[in-house]
């Protein structure tokens, strides 16, 4: 799965990435929800939200991205565009100067990446198993809305009792209720 996104040029997935985001604006449920959103900064070959991530940001709206700290994920607020460094694993994350973590009560909506999803809400990770760790955190369950390139989108991924599933995927093309929430 990460060869094909490795073999989506610039171009290609600069345009399927405009058109997620482009899906990402219209979904209500996301958009219209109080509290905090944790997006990502997106790895060269992931899809790249950060248009809409920053967009929602300069408008007032609490945008949190994953620090991982000591083997864990640790949610930061998005303060300044402008002031991003390159952490763990090669991803862009807030300077250390300007982290500012973001409390789990404050976060309702959670945008995760992933190598490939499937009809049911699971979502193939790295393998390290961060996101499934992180979100076990939450008391109350925030909306999980997985983006995705359409071919990331398979019938059947490897899943775990311990994994958690999503609720939403947003590819160039639709928004798939998968484990909807009303």
């Amino acid at each position: 799965m990460r060869t094909l996104r490795c073999q989506l040029n610039s171009e290609t997935s600069a345009v399927l990435s405009n058109q997620i985001c482009a899906n990402l604006q219209t979904f209500s449920l996301l958009t219209n929800r109080a509290g905090a959103t944790l997006g990502y900064l997106a790895l060269p070959d992931e899809a790249n939200i950060d248009q809409v991530l920053f967009q929602w940001s300069a408008q007032g709206k609490t945008i949190g991205v994953p620090v991982v700290k000591n083997q864990e994920l640790v949610p930061c607020q998005l303060l300044d565009v402008k002031s991003l460094e390159t952490g763990t694993f090669g991803i862009r994350e807030p300077k250390a100067e300007s982290q500012r973590p973001l409390p789990l009560t404050q976060i309702t909506a959670v945008i995760l990446p992933g190598l490939a999803f499937d009809k049911q809400g699971n979502r193939l990770g790295y393998g390290k198993g961060f996101y499934d760790q992180f979100l076990q955190h939450f008391t109350v369950n925030p909306l999980l809305v997985a983006v995705a390139f359409s071919f990331q989108l398979l019938e059947k991924v490897p899943s775990e009792p311990h994994d958690v599933p999503v609720d939403y995927i947003v590819t160039p093309e639709r928004i798939l209720p998968v484990n909807p929430q009303l």
